[in-house]
């Protein structure tokens, strides 16, 4: 009791001592693995602490406790299934394993027996040494009691020279299309095969499968012999060389067979008969060695230097049945056979790092020691990691201890749901167990995450996910084959082909060939087009640009490792063209909506024979039309459509800028700073005589740059539409135009383009209001994903255009957009705006008058003799705005075609009507209400011509027209009536007043100084006849009328001048006041007043009645006039033809 007291104080001090020493020298270490690297690294002292623990606890475990209770019992053993394999793996190598009698060692390597040597800890490795890592091969196993075939088989070749010869201290090189070996990186087609039983490949590997002294005779030497030869043999899952019934030390009658087969994964076996195993085990006298050896490192397994006091063979590592590991000298196993044996060589080239799968156990302690999988944490696919299967007592190399059939780790019904598995007794393939699993093997085949313990026959239906590879492992315990087989499944309800599954199995799992670690690939194969332009797979094609003619394809095999198995020579196409490896070209044929394309890819296999896979694909011009969004051909949504767009637009706010605005359809007023309004082209930039806006081609740059753009926007649908799209443009005037003196198309021009080189749409008639033109094709075709602009072109003034873009899709009318442009107006100039020339005309007296004007230097502007005698008639000149918004002048021919001459760049021209009436318009100048003035006409304009009157009454920006009556006068003109005289005033209106005249005559006749002109008295006196009261009258509320009328628009009576004239009396029968009379005395009222550089002038018609020019004279000078600016012409012979010198001449101004 008093011990048990000091043993147990003497364990808590070591324990603190312990724990004080492991927590400042082993932070951060884990106890797992790195332990016994951990103690190498410490001091000597930290070592024998360590020792002193475990031998305290050694001599304290051993000491049984007095209530008689063991502690090996299993029921003090607590749980440890929830123990972390990190934390669990220190008991590996103490062989303290909870709940051990779970444990299973299923392993079929040789137990060895009581002449095995337990390992203490330190002297198991904890890595592989330096030559097992450069050469990359370690002996981890030994197969006994195993009856092998050395003779060759129905694939095996001998060596033809060495049956003929024989052989001793021969080689030959064997080569093959098949890799024979795979040695890290390199895979060897070639091999030297020697007759001492090695095999090399190039410099780097030599395999001693038995080397020694060795004879092979040849056939003839065969008496007796079990046909002693070589044999070869390559496929797809091993090599195999075996040297059969040869003669050891070439002695007659002392024969040996062994061979090795080279795996496709690069591990050996070599094979050996009972005879090599008696002979390892008594003789002596001779030399041998079995090694794997490359250039500079040798790993032996054994050899004759071998001795039970100098072992220089390999040590196998193996866990025994209680959680222990147990070390043995491979020399003392063969020494206890009875039988012949193999030896298992690992091909360890590929590690990477300590621990590959990251389940706890070191590479080594999975190789040597438990025979797991150092590529897989859940070696036989129970869902369970290998380290804790064997920290929790159970097997990590068997798939279903408790034999249900089902995965230890897995949950039942998530394993019975799986995808794989067939759900409605359509399997791609059957797998087939047709023998059971020997007792004491365990095995499990897996298919990507689903496990399938093997024990009994059974079969398994499998659904393969189409174009999705199935990854198989076979792992087993034994070294026979499983004999597994796979099949297609035989259907009675319905047609199912299955032919299409492509198998890989260079193992032969599935010709029951495989062993353990055997791996697979199952998949039912895909083809499919793959686009790279919406990076998308395909099988119909919708074409949305009608130029397109093909498209182009990636055709794509999946998964990747089948498609890496074909080649172009498995592949079949119909109405598809290969281009390069890897693309096909489908083309729409000539004329054709459509166009079906086929591929097809043929392979041969060991399990169904004839296989293929094989798709569709069309490429076809799209029918979506405006209906709907679905193509009609293939029922696919366009997700490039999604409505069009119809709009046309432009330069709204008259800033350069073409912009989208709502109410771009209303109608244009000038005055309004708001929608689009253009120059008329009616200049010559190109000085051809003829306006610009008269021709059908753009003359130059400066000529487009006086042109407009319009923009068409974009209509926003595939291009493969314009097929079914038809455009329209459709122009008309607004109702409130009131000028036919043009066609509607002749008085806008549109043009194809926006370059010198765009020509102009010829519209048709619709209706007597209307006219069209159709885009073209090509046109409709760029509108479907671009913008189309446009150049218009003014060609008669006033007059507002809509132009109206419809859209129809498939004959239907989709949408219309309308914009409504104004041609710039003509305006009527007065006065008072700047006179720049003076034309007059042929009649004597404006000869004189321009010799005169010149001698008194009273003009300082030009002035030309031209055409008739009454130029006034023959034109209007007034001034339009220009593509920058400024005036310049405009002249309106009215019949004389004489002053075309003077159309230039900056002044525009255009004719209208048929005779002769400018006296009969006048303007008057800007005011505050009418910020571009007024136009007085006379009443006979309208009757006279009405095209001049409709095209000044359309102008509107003037306001409405002033109309005088002039129907009473012979020449019918309202420069008759009324003149418009620049004043200090800004502007005066001379109104026509007979009896201002009267007066004036009749108080001239009581002055003697007066020289009375015979026929002044003659025409004068007629007014004071009492015969003429009547017609006096009707003239004198004549100019009450005039005067009222101008009063109501705006002109104040101080602007109102009554001006004395007397017209011819003419006496009808009834009395009447006739309506052809003319002026009898000189008419003022018909002169010239302007503002030649901004200086007032007048040119008056006067005579030598003193007392008019005097009246005339003095109301000049009231109202700002010099006298020196007053020039008064006495036209004799213009007054006879009914005119005067206002009729005579014309001016160009300019405002």
């Amino acid at each position: 009791m008093e011990m048990n007291a000091y043993a147990g104080l003497s364990i808590i001090l070591v324990w603190l001592l312990l724990f004080v020493w492991v927590g400042l020298a082993c932070k951060n270490i884990n106890p797992l693995n790195e332990i016994k690297a951990f103690l190498k690294k410490q001091s000597t002292s930290g070592r024998i602490v360590f020792l002193l623990f475990f031998l305290v606890m050694t001599i304290y475990g051993g000491t049984k406790p007095t209530d008689g209770s063991s502690t090996n019992d299993v029921n003090n053993v607590s749980e440890s299934t929830n123990m972390s394999a990190d934390a669990s793996l220190g008991q590996l190598h103490t062989g303290q394993i909870d709940d051990a009698d779970k444990f299973e060692n299923t392993s079929s390597l040789e137990q060895t027996s009581s002449s095995s040597i337990t390992s203490s800890f330190a002297s198991i490795p904890d890595d592989f040494s330096n030559t097992q890592k450069s050469l990359g091969y370690v002996l981890v196993g030994i197969i006994t009691n195993e009856l092998h075939n050395f003779s060759i088989t129905a694939n095996g070749a001998a060596f033809e020279d060495w049956l003929i010869y024989g052989a001793s201290d021969d080689m030959f090189v064997y080569e093959q299309n098949n890799p024979i070996a795979t040695y890290g990186t390199n895979l060897y087609q070639s091999a030297r095969v020697y007759s001492q039983g090695s095999i090399g490949f190039s410099t780097n590997l030599m395999i001693n499968v038995f080397n020694t002294i060795l004879g092979i005779p040849p056939t003839n030497n065969w008496q007796g012999l079990e046909e002693p030869m070589l044999w070869c043999e390559n496929n797809q899952r091993n090599s195999v060389f075996s040297w059969h019934d040869v003669l050891l030390n070439r002695i007659n009658n002392e024969n040996i067979s062994f061979k090795v087969e080279i795996t496709n994964d690069g591990d050996i076996i070599s094979h050996y008969d009972n005879r090599v195993t008696e002979y390892i085990k008594n003789l002596t006298n001779f030399t041998y060695s079995i090694s794997i050896s490359s250039n500079t490192t040798e790993e032996i397994a054994i050899n004759n230097t071998c001795s039970i006091t100098n072992h220089t063979c390999a040590t196998l590592y193996e866990s025994s049945p209680n959680g222990g590991i147990v070390a043995s000298h491979l020399c003392e196993i063969i020494q206890s056979l009875n039988s012949g044996f193999s030896l298992l060589w690992k091909n360890i080239s590929d590690l990477k790092q300590n621990d590959d799968d990251n389940d706890g156990l070191s590479n080594f302690e999975e190789i040597c020691i438990y025979k797991t999988n150092y590529l897989y944490a859940d070696t036989d696919g129970d869902r369970l990691n290998d380290a804790y299967e064997l920290c929790n007592g159970y097997s990590p190399i068997d798939a279903d201890e408790d034999n249900d059939g089902i995965p230890d780790g897995a949950n039942p019904n998530e394993w019975s749901a799986h995808p794989l598995w067939s759900k409605d007794n359509t399997p791609s393939v059957v797998i087939s167990l047709n023998t059971p699993i020997p007792s004491g093997v365990s095995a499990s085949l897996m298919l990507n995450d689903l496990t399938i313990p093997l024990s009994e026959t059974n079969s398994w239906g499998i659904t393969l996910p189409p174009g999705e590879l199935v990854n198989i492992r076979l792992q087993s315990t034994g070294h026979d084959p499983i004999d597994l087989h796979l099949s297609q499944h035989i259907y009675t309800t319905r047609n199912y082909d299955s032919s299409n599954v492509w198998v890989y199995d260079p193992s032969g799992i599935f010709e029951g060939k495989a062993t353990y670690n055997a791996k697979a690939k199952l998949a039912i194969p895909r083809i499919r087009f793959y686009d790279e332009e919406i990076n998308a797979y395909v099988t119909s094609i919708c074409i949305h640009d009608i130029d397109v003619e093909h498209k182009d394809l990636k055709i794509v095999l999946s998964p990747k490792e089948f498609a890496d198995s074909m080649n172009l020579d498995n592949l079949t196409l119909e109405n598809l063209t290969l281009i390069g490896n890897d693309k096909v070209r489908i083309s729409l044929a000539e004329e054709e909506e459509y166009t079906f394309g086929f591929a097809r890819c043929d392979w041969f296999s060991n399990y169904f024979e004839y296989n293929y896979v094989s798709e569709y694909v069309n490429i076809h011009i799209c029918t979506i039309i405006h209906q709907d969004d679905y193509c009609i051909f293939c029922s696919e949504k366009c997700s490039s459509y999604d409505g069009i767009n119809i709009d046309i637009n432009g330069d709204y706010n008259r800033t350069g800028i073409i912009v989208d605005n709502a109410n771009e359809d209303s109608a244009v007023l000038f005055s309004n700073p708001k929608g689009m309004v253009i120059p008329v082209n009616n200049n010559d930039t190109n000085q051809d005589g003829i306006p610009d806006c008269d021709d059908d081609v753009i003359n130059g740059v400066e000529d487009l740059n006086e042109l407009n753009k319009i923009k068409i926007e974009s209509l926003n649908i595939p291009s493969y539409l314009a097929k079914y799209c038809e455009a329209k443009l459709v122009i008309y005037t607004e109702a409130s135009d009131f000028d036919f003196s043009k066609l509607v198309k002749d008085k806008i021009r549109i043009f194809d383009g926006i370059t010198l080189d765009s020509t102009p749409y010829i519209f048709e008639k619709i209706n007597e209001d209307m006219y069209e033109t159709s885009l073209s094709a090509e046109t409709i075709k760029k509108l479907c994903n671009d913008d189309l602009e446009l150049l218009v072109e003014g060609c008669w003034h006033g007059s507002q255009i809509n132009i109206v873009f419809e859209v129809y899709l498939d004959g239907v009318l989709s949408g219309t957009d309308i914009i409504s442009i104004l041609n710039a107006p003509f305006f009527v100039l007065s006065n008072c705006d700047q006179a720049t020339k003076m034309f007059l005309g042929t009649n004597p007296d404006l000869y004189g008058l321009h010799d005169d004007l010149i001698d008194l230097n009273f003009l300082n502007i030009p002035m030309e003799n031209v055409g008739y005698d009454y130029m006034q008639d023959y034109a209007e000149f007034g001034a339009s705005i220009d593509s920058n918004g400024n005036f310049y002048t405009v002249i309106m021919d009215l019949d004389s075609k004489v002053f075309i001459k003077e159309l230039s760049p900056t002044t525009g021209y255009f004719p209208i009507g048929i005779r002769g009436e400018g006296g009969n318009i006048e303007g008057l100048p800007v005011s505050a209400l009418h910020p571009y003035g007024r136009v007085i006409v006379g009443s006979t304009l309208k009757n006279r011509q009405r095209t001049v009157y409709n095209f000044l009454k359309n102008q509107k920006i003037q306001g409405d027209l002033i109309e005088l009556d002039t129907d009473w006068l012979r020449v019918g003109h309202v420069d008759e009536l009324i003149s418009i005289v620049p004043s200090i005033y800004s502007y005066n209106v001379f109104v026509f007043d007979v009896d201002l005249a009267i007066s004036i005559y009749t108080n001239s006749l009581n002055d003697s100084s007066i020289i009375q002109k015979e026929e002044i008295s003659t025409e004068a006196s007629a007014y004071l006849k009492p015969q003429y009261e009547i017609q006096i009258n009707q003239m004198k509320n004549r100019t009450d009328e005039i005067i009222s009328i101008l009063r109501d628009n705006g002109i104040q009576e101080s602007q109102l001048i009554r001006t004395p004239v007397l017209f011819e009396l003419i006496e009808y029968d009834d009395g009447l006041f006739g309506s052809l009379s003319s002026c009898v005395l000189f008419n003022s009222i018909n002169s010239v007043y302007m503002i030649e550089s901004n200086v007032r002038k007048a040119i008056f018609s006067g005579s030598s009645y003193t007392p008019y020019n005097s009246y005339y004279t003095n109301i000049l000078v009231n109202i700002g006039y010099d006298t020196n600016n007053i020039y008064m012409l006495d036209s004799i012979s213009l007054q006879s033809r009914g005119g005067s010198v206002h009729c005579g001449t014309n001016i160009i101004k300019e405002r």
